[in-house]
């Protein structure tokens, strides 16, 4: 397999080798007693890492890629020790100070994911922890992120992220171990007073550190951070003054995700819709024994409202509803909010019908717009082909229904939107339009080879630029 061949497809084997691969150790690790499993990971070397190696490797562009790299894909197996639970918990404060600290120190992925792992295990709600002190701990660790000044919450943002993320879970985890065996426990907090307000105050916390930062990824992961408080127990009954709780403290995020949509791009418009339609399709309809609970319906309703609303801010970017057609494989569809649930082959046949509808509002006077709303959608960036089956169909079709406008593009085609011309050229070919197609082709090369006689040893042309080449934008 080929550096072409990993990314068009055969990634996916790899991920799925080294998921099996996981699941394979994890059994066996099961089998032995002694063994104490913290936490496995798996993964597939990303393209651009894997084509950065072959190319430092000077390897031919068709090179086989596991002559070359010996870590496409793999796992990593960490193990707790006897003394770590006591040492987790023995000094929280100084434990708190030392996961930053480490953190801050790290410089490269292998280095920060062990200790972002231990953040982790160190913030959640621990049975053992839990029995002596209730959510004792998660109140400390939140107390000392409040403490922070601006700057330094900033720059403990994903330790702070992590932990406050823990602290909204509505889960207690722990193990008991017995001499031939090893119980996993499960079950859900205890609502108290104390408990909702330091779920608030985790809130408030991560609202703050929104506030601070201004990447796109870490704002993102607030965002994801914050939905946590929507969460209901994994694999544990829990009760009614439970259910009301993490309803009312979703509506409060839902409401303050209302108040940052306005600065939300398209794609982190639409990752939001997403997420919000997973709750809408979790909370919109309650289960048999809590409908009859006043308070619960009273909870549900102003969540459900909520959800509405903020669905209503994010249209107000009306190229919203035509970038999620566009982009992005999950994308929500109307269908889906009045009919709650995930049949993805209604929203395909959905979608494509939306498209023709795309398709047909393109005519000479709004090309121009067309051409410019297209930049900024392909702006967003993805290695998974998959979140640009919309684009891809929308092309095709312009190319069978307008092709002079397809054709009127390609010159003005900006760099990162020429990565779709190959198959602006196939749909047009097989639109029935390659005599057009074709003399562009050949007029592209006769540039190509003009250039090459004009460079020396890679030196520029005598103009000191050198020209452009159509086909260094779709490689």
């Amino acid at each position: 397999m080929n550096i072409d061949e990993y990314e068009n497809g055969g990634r996916a084997l790899y991920v799925d080798f080294a998921e099996a691969v996981a699941a394979i150790l994890q059994a066996a690790v099961a089998e032995g007693n002694d063994l104490r499993l913290q936490n496995i990971q798996h993964r597939a070397k990303e393209v651009n890492s894997l084509r950065a190696k072959l190319a430092k490797s000077e390897a031919a562009a068709d090179a086989t890629i596991g002559d070359i790299a010996k870590d496409v894909a793999g796992c990593r197996l960490i193990f707790y020790t006897n003394g770590d639970v006591y040492l987790l918990y023995a000094n929280p404060e100084r434990m708190f100070d030392a996961l930053i600290a480490m953190r801050l120190a790290a410089t490269t992925k292998n280095e920060r994911d062990p200790i972002d792992d231990l953040s982790r295990r160190f913030a959640q709600h621990d049975r053992r922890a839990w029995q002596q002190v209730g959510p004792g701990l998660q109140r400390l660790l939140i107390g000392r992120i409040a403490d922070l000044d601006d700057a330094a919450l900033v720059a403990a943002a994903p330790t702070a992220t992590i932990m406050l993320r823990e602290a909204l879970s509505s889960t207690v985890t722990g193990t008991s171990w017995e001499e031939e065996s090893v119980t996993l426990h499960s079950g859900s907090v205890a609502v108290t007073g104390d408990l909702k307000a330091l779920r608030r105050d985790a809130l408030h916390q991560l609202e703050r550190l929104y506030g601070l930062l201004s990447e796109d990824n870490a704002r993102n992961e607030i965002r994801d951070a914050m939905l946590t408080a929507g969460n209901t127990p994994n694999g544990a009954g829990y009760s009614d003054l439970l259910g009301e709780a993490i309803m009312d403290d979703l509506t409060h995020v839902v409401r303050f995700f209302i108040t940052v949509v306005p600065n939300l791009g398209l794609e982190a418009r639409r990752q939001l819709e997403v997420n919000l339609h997973h709750k809408f399709y979790m909370y919109h309809a309650l289960p048999a024994g809590m409908a009859d609970n006043a308070d619960l319906v009273a909870a549900q309703a102003r969540l459900v409202d909520a959800i509405m609303a903020c669905r209503a801010a994010l249209d107000d970017d009306p190229d919203l509803g035509r970038y999620r057609l566009l982009v992005g494989h999950d994308s929500v569809t109307p269908a889906m909010w009045t009919k709650p649930g995930f049949d993805f082959q209604t929203a395909a046949k959905d979608r494509s019908a939306a498209i023709d509808s795309l398709v047909a509002s393109v005519d000479a006077a709004s090309t121009g717009e067309w051409l410019a709303r297209l930049d900024r959608f392909v702006e967003t960036r993805s290695d998974d082909r998959a979140n640009f089956v919309g684009l891809e169909e929308f092309i095709k079709k312009l190319a069978a229904a307008q092709p002079d406008i397809l054709l009127n593009w390609m010159p003005q085609l900006s760099d990162r939107l020429a990565n779709w011309l190959p198959g602006m050229l196939h749909g047009l070919s097989e639109a029935g339009h390659g005599a057009a197609v074709d003399p562009l082709i050949e007029a592209w090369v006769e540039e190509d080879i003009r250039r090459k006689v004009h460079q020396v040893g890679g030196q520029p042309t005598r103009n000191g630029t050198p020209p452009r080449r159509p086909f260094d934008r779709v490689a």
